[in-house]
């Protein structure tokens, strides 16, 4: 990983250009072709990886296979990317780089207690108040539409790579329309602070990161309303069972899933990947689901021309925009239909093999089900001890 010293002069990771930094206008937003690794991590490039397959397959079914063509595997939200480089971009424009620079140093030196404490909350405190260029917001409206519910998520420099996941550690928000400037700016801040939570900072150092060395870019994506949700392991973890994948499976959004604190079990089954031999081992019993809620007060901006014509409602925080709806499951396929099952478990072993043959080794995916699509959220390398 990366491991170079800070410099006064240059306090920012060095996987942003000093150029890009001396910019008078902010980095371009991204476009899932423009998406490399080296722009905006390892997750966003993966879904625009993913994203791009998923195009060349229905291009393909469209062009040359008609009614004779297979079912797409699997579907992939469009995608955009604010790079590495938007957040310190925007703190020199403000002025804050010698304060970045010396809380940056407060991270890397303090011991935790209070002073690593009060340093995390500065700068996710300067980080948060961040004010977002139209120049960066309106391809986000051009691509997605205004009437578009969306996903804002994280794509570090230290996540998603092998050996560091960081699964879990960043943040991200379901379910925010674009045209809520407030409530989109709301979620681009708080996933660029998640970068500096002490959780973070802790974990950086449990790995011999430097704290400058992290970056944050900002994936976004078109949010699906799904029936089912899952975490899909390719390899089976319980047993490093190559032939067989584990995936976990709930109602409603995956945040439910990537919440520790809900009470209860998803879904659990192994399914061989040759076969689609299904093993259930667990039924959800989830007393609640989650699902995205529409703000019952909201007044939408109007972007057109680069000007703003009407004004945003109040801070949304990220809760406001989910939520709970009692589970009842004697109306759950999932839970009293065995063909249902047996034909998630086929689709999902369908998934897991083309995902490792275009990934090009074991993964770790989350994603949705909607309908009969089966769409990938996102798929990262999955650790597999020998």
């Amino acid at each position: 990983l990366l491991i170079s010293s800070p410099s006064p002069s240059y306090p920012f990771s060095s996987a942003i250009s000093s150029s890009l930094l001396a910019s008078p206008s902010p980095p371009a937003t991204l476009t899932a072709r423009e998406m490399t690794l080296e722009t905006c991590g390892a997750k966003a490039a993966t879904c625009a990886r993913l994203r791009i397959l998923a195009e060349e397959a229905e291009s393909k079914n469209e062009n040359g296979r008609g009614c004779h063509a297979p079912m797409n595997v699997f579907e992939a939200a469009n995608c955009l990317a604010f790079p590495y480089g938007t957040a310190e971009w925007l703190i020199q424009q403000q002025g804050e780089r010698e304060l970045f620079q010396s809380l940056i140093e407060k991270l890397e030196t303090s011991a935790p207690g209070s002073e690593l404490d009060e340093a995390v909350a500065k700068l996710q405190d300067l980080i948060m108040h961040l004010n977002l260029p139209e120049e960066i917001v309106l391809p986000v409206v051009h691509l997605f539409g205004t009437r578009s519910r969306l996903v804002v998520r994280s794509s570090a420099n230290v996540e998603d790579l092998k050996g560091m996941s960081a699964a879990g550690l960043y943040e991200s928000v379901a379910n925010v329309s674009v045209m809520d400037a407030v409530a989109f700016r709301s979620a681009v801040v708080t996933v660029w602070a998640s970068l500096y939570s002490r959780r973070a900072v802790l974990a950086r150092r449990a790995a011999g990161v430097p704290q400058h060395q992290a970056c944050m870019a900002v994936l976004i994506q078109e949010l699906v309303s799904p029936e089912l949700s899952f975490i899909l392991h390719t390899v089976n973890p319980l047993e490093k069972d190559k032939h067989r994948l584990y995936a976990e499976i709930c109602p409603g959004l995956g945040e439910t899933l990537a919440s520790a604190g809900t009470r209860g079990s998803p879904y659990r089954m192994l399914v061989n990947k040759a076969t689609g031999e299904m093993t259930m081992l667990s039924f959800c019993n989830y007393s609640t689901s989650l699902v995205p809620a529409m703000p019952k007060n909201r007044s939408f901006i109007a972007l057109r021309e680069g000007k703003t014509t009407q004004q945003a409602t109040p801070q949304l925080t990220p809760s406001s925009l989910v939520k709970s709806r009692v589970m009842d499951y004697t109306i759950e396929p999932m839970t009293h239909d065995l063909g249902y099952r047996v034909h998630i478990a086929h689709r999902l072993a369908g998934v897991a093999v083309a995902l490792e043959a275009e990934l090009e080794g074991p993964q770790d995916v989350e994603g949705v089900i909607s309908g009969d699509a089966v769409w990938v959220v996102q798929s990262r390398p999955q650790p597999v001890s020998d």
